[in-house]
C-alpha cells in the first residue's frame, strides 16, 4: 500500500461482470503517461483526471480535460487519443500572486487555452 499522499493510480477501471465470478478487474486506463507524472511532482495536476467514462458499442471513451481516449473493450487496446485542449497556460493551473509589466500586483488566474 503506498504511503499517504504518495501517487498510486488515477483513471477508470474495467471490470468483466457476471453471476458465476462476480467483478473481475480487466484492466486500468489512464490519461497520465510518466513524462507527466515527472513533471507534476508532489502536486496533483488535473488536466489529465478522467472526469468520464461510457461504451458506445465496442469502445470504451474516457474523458479528461485534456484528452478523449478510445479503446476496445475487447482487450483495452488503445484505438485513438484525440487532444481536446492544450491545457493551462504556463503549466500552473492554479491563481498566483504576480506582478505585471506595468509594476502592478495582484493574483492572476492562468487560463485555459
Amino acid at each position: 500500500m503506498a504511503d499517504y499522499g504518495e501517487y498510486t493510480f488515477q483513471g477508470a477501471y474495467v471490470y468483466r461482470v457476471n453471476l458465476e465470478n462476480g467483478f473481475t478487474l480487466k484492466g486500468r486506463i489512464t490519461h497520465f503517461d510518466n513524462e507527466v507524472l515527472n513533471k507534476m511532482g508532489y502536486y496533483f495536476d488535473d488536466q489529465f483526471t478522467v472526469k468520464r467514462s461510457l461504451f458506445i458499442d465496442d469502445n470504451l471513451y474516457t474523458m479528461s480535460p485534456r484528452k478523449l481516449l478510445i479503446n476496445k473493450l475487447s482487450d483495452l487496446s488503445l484505438i485513438n487519443d484525440i487532444e481536446i485542449s492544450e491545457g493551462y497556460k504556463n503549466d500552473y493551473p492554479y491563481p498566483y500572486y504576480a506582478e505585471d509589466s506595468s509594476g502592478s500586483t495582484g493574483v492572476d488566474v492562468p487560463a485555459i487555452r
